[in-house]
């Protein structure tokens, strides 16, 4: 398997799921304001924010690897996919324990407020998207390390 293509299944991924993101999110959004349902438009908001910055990472993130496969010699070469496969895959553990983090907090905030808030919008969002990180990083991680 080639590491950056990995990276780039992994970047799809999450840009598919960060445009899904904005779009339903802000119509979910538009629904909850409508029916003035305020925990629905907040499930909407953070859903859509959650995949503006899906998508500005995975920009950079692109940007970044061209910048690196600029810069190496033969990057489909063992030694450089061996270096990026380590790195990629140190990148995704930690994301996986900060998605777990995001799914943790999200749970503990949704039982903290007031029902039918727009808190509870907010955290419920953080769930789903922390959840859906979560299995991303650790699927591609598991990839990874298998390879």
């Amino acid at each position: 398997m080639d590491v950056w293509d990995e990276q780039e299944a992994l970047a799809g991924h999450v840009g598919r799921w960060g445009i899904a993101s904005v779009g339903l999110g802000w119509v979910l959004a538009a629904v909850g304001h409508r029916r003035g349902d305020v925990r629905l438009r907040a499930f909407g908001v953070q859903n859509a924010g959650w995949g503006l910055v899906d998508l500005a990472i995975v920009a950079l993130v692109r940007r970044l690897t061209l910048r690196q496969l600029a810069g190496l010699d033969d990057p489909h070469g063992p030694q450089a996919q061996r270096r990026r496969r380590r790195k990629l895959l140190g990148q995704l553990v930690l994301n996986a324990g900060l998605d777990v983090g995001y799914v943790w907090y999200g749970v503990r905030r949704y039982r903290r407020a007031a029902a039918g808030s727009s808190a509870q919008g907010h955290a419920a969002a953080v769930v789903l998207q922390g959840a859906f990180l979560f299995a991303a990083d650790s699927s591609h991680a598991l990839r990874l390390q298998r390879a």
